[in-house]
């Protein structure tokens, strides 16, 4: 390896520290030696070596002759004169302040740590080598913990100061160490970041999750997939998945389920650094005993819905009211949201004029974000997108809104048979209500961007999950249907719009 030298003009401080870092890892199964220099004085350096004798009395035997004191932080000393020794072994992880009399170099002979080993790290100050085997960017080998990282200092007095952008250190170097503060403790790890995708079911035996490799840093993904069992907290010990390799989005196939049982599943990625593993989706298997148009399904909230069948399809027969994703996930209180012009990301919920009788009578509205919930645009059957809908059921599509009208004839009356017959909801004349298809759809109104709320007796709005052609990243389809005829309509409006949700099973 090559030599470090020793270079007083780099410190501008007398009180330098050294940091033997051992870990419990896999380790090379060769013979490794690092040569680091010591200088008169205080000294601040690290070692990528795991010393075949971690005794403090072995790992400074070469360099005893010139040798004053090691010392941890927490006051324990290794002297010769007098002899003392209260450290012992030196600590997997730990920071030693190492004084000499005169210049000398430090040969650690054992085998490598790897580079990507993981380390603790405490709340407040703690003390890190670099494992790296090239100098590093400092923040490349800090990304992990980066979010609570207060400050890094190095041995000469140069700091790396995130939230200002000051970086003085710029490459963290092989062999020498540095002092970091955090704001809490965390794990400097690099396994890939991951997150796990809802579960859709596809048919009474199978679901499809996947998940997103937000982050390999830096160390490439050599599987990917989900796992799943039946208890929480699934591993690749349990059932799972293969899914390429590398970082990025991907799907999953979850097969062979069996019916009316609880199910818990969650992504995970492996470089060589590890096993990550996304957040826990649980959902439950095919209601074996479910029958559409006499069975009920309810939310996350604990509302209960009643269905029906329209064709082939299977509709609740009620607006979602729910305020949680079915992962238990909350959206948004919009009732203080004022003005939302132009926000097209939050995950607002509303109530028709802030009262909440209106909720049981209408539903909520919701903007088109919370409806989708992350997902791109769909035009399929089904959409793919279950939103804040119940496990086993999810948002249609415009495609799926266009075979509900196609269903029931697709004319001038199709609205009618939507709608729910006669004037207690409804203001008159209610053209050409008929309620045929049993939708039961009633004029609940909406929410604009600015706060106000329009149209309760008058319209009907149900978001699809497909964004207009022309102004896709404005505005979304949805479906209406109004007081003064029987049509129904299918055209677009801006997202920020709180229009109602209603679910459809797969």
């Amino acid at each position: 390896m090559k030599e470090l030298k020793c270079d007083k003009s780099r410190f501008s401080k007398c009180l330098i520290i050294f940091i033997l870092s051992f870990v419990s890892f896999p380790l090379f199964s060769q013979s490794d030696s690092q040569t680091v220099p010591l200088c008169k004085g205080w000294n601040l350096y690290s070692t990528n070596i795991n010393p075949v004798d971690p005794s403090v009395s072995a790992v400074f035997a070469t360099v005893s002759s010139e040798l004053i004191e090691v010392k941890d932080e927490n006051g324990n000393i290794y002297s010769l004169s007098p002899l003392v020794n209260n450290l012992g072994n030196l600590v997997a992880g730990k920071a030693y302040f190492v004084k000499m009399t005169n210049n000398q170099n430090l040969i650690i002979t054992g085998t490598a740590i790897p580079e990507y080993s993981s380390i603790d790290l405490s709340a407040g100050w703690n003390l890190k080598a670099c494992l790296k085997n090239i100098p590093v960017p400092v923040e490349n080998d800090l990304s992990p913990v980066l979010q609570d990282l207060l400050m890094v200092k190095d041995g000469g007095g140069h700091v790396f100061y995130p939230a200002y952008q000051l970086n003085q250190i710029g490459n963290m170097q092989p062999g020498l160490g540095y002092q970091l503060n955090m704001m809490s403790s965390r794990t400097l790890t690099y396994v890939p970041i991951i997150s796990t995708t809802p579960v859709i079911p596809v048919d009474q035996t199978t679901v499809t999750s996947g998940g997103n490799v937000i982050s390999d840093y830096g160390y490439a993904v050599t599987a990917r997939g989900v796992c799943w069992n039946t208890t929480g907290n699934p591993t690749l010990s349990d059932s799972h998945s293969i899914d390429g390799t590398g970082a990025g989005s991907f799907t999953s196939s979850i097969t062979g389920l069996i019916a009316d049982t609880q199910y818990h599943v969650r992504a995970y990625a492996t470089n060589i650094a590890g096993t990550a593993y996304g957040s826990e989706e649980i959902f439950p298997s095919f209601n074996a005993s479910f029958t559409c148009g006499s069975s009920t399904i309810s939310d996350y909230d604990g509302n209960i819905y009643n269905t029906i069948k329209i064709g082939i399809q299977c509709w609740m027969k009620q607006n979602l009211a729910t305020t949680h994703y079915a992962n238990g996930t909350s959206m948004v209180d919009g009732t203080n949201a004022g003005d939302i012009t132009d926000d097209w990301s939050t995950k607002y919920w509303f109530v028709y004029n802030n009262d909440l009788s209106n909720k049981t009578t209408y539903g909520l509205l919701y903007t088109w974000a919370a409806a989708m919930n992350g997902f791109f645009s769909s035009e399929t059957i089904p959409s793919g997108v279950p939103g804040p809908c119940p496990y086993g059921w999810h948002i249609p599509s415009y495609s799926e809104w266009f075979w509900l009208v196609d269903t029931l004839g697709n004319d001038s009356y199709t609205g009618g048979k939507l709608k729910e017959t006669g004037t207690n909801y409804w203001n008159e004349p209610n053209t050409g209500a008929t309620n045929e298809s049993g939708f039961t759809a009633l004029p609940g109104g909406y929410r604009n961007s600015t706060g106000n709320f329009a149209n309760k007796g008058n319209d009907g709005y149900w978001w699809s999950t497909t964004e207009d052609s022309e102004y896709p990243s404005m505005k979304a389809n949805y479906l209406s249907v109004v007081y003064s005829d029987a049509k129904a309509y299918q055209p677009v409006e801006m997202k920020y719009m709180g229009y109602y949700v209603r679910c459809l099973r797969y």
